[in-house]
């Protein structure tokens, strides 16, 4: 897929309400990347950086969430506006669980229905697990995840 650049100009849709922060992608870049009512996956190159996420169906074109790590990686902010590059990802989306996590789905009889999540909804879980301080935090989120997949709810 052709890489695609455009002047972005990041916005905070409400910003008494943390960082959120979104790029809106252009109408030439929207049909560019075939944008329909479903999520796009893309590659972000900011600078030397490439990150991977999805431009999501917003009031008739895409957009996506311009988190903290791209932030960091341009040194831009909401109200900037700066070249940025994209690309329809077309590679298979994974996600790397971690063995404690792993073994705890397995000790529950929830591997399977783990895997069958979508890979947004895994990374969700593993990133709550991973990003435990204590590793008293990260016994309870792993019960918590259990909990949850048991139930057929979702973390986003």
């Amino acid at each position: 897929m052709t890489r695609i650049a455009f002047v972005a100009r990041p916005s905070r849709p409400l910003p008494d309400k943390g960082e959120w922060t979104f790029i809106t992608l252009p109408a030439r870049v929207h049909k560019r990347l075939g944008g329909d009512r479903a999520r796009i996956p893309i590659a972000v190159h900011i600078g030397k950086a490439i990150f991977r996420t999805s431009a999501m169906p917003y009031a008739g074109t895409h957009q996506f969430m311009f988190n903290a790590q791209m932030r960091d990686a341009s040194g831009k902010k909401a109200g900037d506006t700066f070249r940025i590059v994209i690309e329809r990802d077309m590679r298979k989306r994974t996600v790397s669980v971690p063995p404690d996590l792993k073994r705890a789905l397995a000790a529950a009889g929830l591997t399977k229905t783990f895997a069958a999540y979508a890979p947004s909804h895994r990374k969700a879980f593993v990133d709550a697990v991973t990003e435990a301080k204590r590793p008293e935090t990260r016994i309870t989120r792993i019960a918590g995840c259990l909990a949850m997949v048991r139930e057929g709810k979702k973390r986003s």
